[in-house]
């Protein structure tokens, strides 16, 4: 079973807007299953390290990814530690 396939998915505001050009949702889409097959997208050697490692207590992992509007983090959380609930897309200003 994936990691995150009870994990409900939520987007920005920002996210929302920006998903109403075809291209752009596309782009989120695919993101979202890279994430879900822990390709981990555009991220430094030491960030892949520490999202393998949150892996193993489920911990908070993230993504990220150039899209044609801008680079979108995907970040997964668990609420109690024993699976992984959560999964937002946004754009790092949004954090």
């Amino acid at each position: 079973m994936n990691l995150f396939a009870k994990a409900k998915i939520y987007q920005t505001k920002a996210i929302a807007n920006a998903a109403l050009d075809e291209q752009f949702k596309t782009q989120v889409i695919i993101a979202l299953g890279r994430f879900f097959n822990k390709d981990w997208g555009d991220l430094c050697e030491e960030d892949i390290q520490l999202n393998e490692e949150a892996i193993e207590y489920n911990g908070l992992v993230h993504g990220a990814y150039d899209t044609s509007e801008a680079r979108i983090w995907i970040i997964a959380e668990s609420q109690d530690g024993t699976e992984y609930d959560t999964i937002t897309v946004l754009f790092p200003q949004d954090y």
